[in-house]
């Protein structure tokens, strides 16, 4: 699953009015004022590709398998600003009623962990407030293949020089 797709779901299940700024933007200036990043950590498999086919297509003679598997995401939420701490405590405790109370589809809490200070002191001395928390989800990540179906096949044996 590709990483954007996941930024923008959890952030639609999230209170609007903080901007939301993509990972690991150089060439991009910091926003001003209050804002929030979030990060995959790392992605754990817990299961096996399993196949399942997802279509058939008799004129081209071709199955279309889908092979899921399921995963744990592990991703960063940070919060940065004056706000940051207001901000990681209000956006924590809805991200975690939206999970579990709307039961989406494309993700399902594993767990939640504990908000952190993760203020800094910058080069130029000045502290940099954040906050943040991690976050688990079980994700279930598919791929597709095509292959030939064949329903019969005819044999046709035949018999040089031993005729029993």
């Amino acid at each position: 699953m590709q990483d954007s797709v996941i930024y923008d779901f959890l952030e639609g299940l999230l209170p609007e009015g903080l901007q939301f700024v993509d990972p690991y933007l150089d060439e991009v200036p910091l926003p001003k004022g209050d804002w929030a990043q979030m990060n995959i950590l790392n992605i754990q498999n817990i299961g096996w590709e399993q196949r399942r086919t997802d279509s058939f297509d008799e004129e081209k003679g071709l199955v279309k398998n889908a092979w899921d598997i399921q995963r744990v995401y592990s991703i960063q939420f940070d919060f940065y600003g004056e706000s940051a701490f207001n901000n990681s405590v209000t956006y924590q405790q809805n991200l975690r009623v939206a999970l579990m109370e709307k039961k989406p589809l494309l993700v399902d809490l594993k767990q939640m962990g504990n908000i952190e200070n993760r203020t800094e002191l910058l080069e130029n001395k000045k502290y940099l407030k954040r906050y943040g928390f991690d976050l688990d989800v079980f994700v279930v990540d598919t791929i597709y293949d095509e292959k030939p179906y064949f329903e019969t096949i005819k044999i046709r044996i035949a018999n040089r020089g031993n005729h029993f």
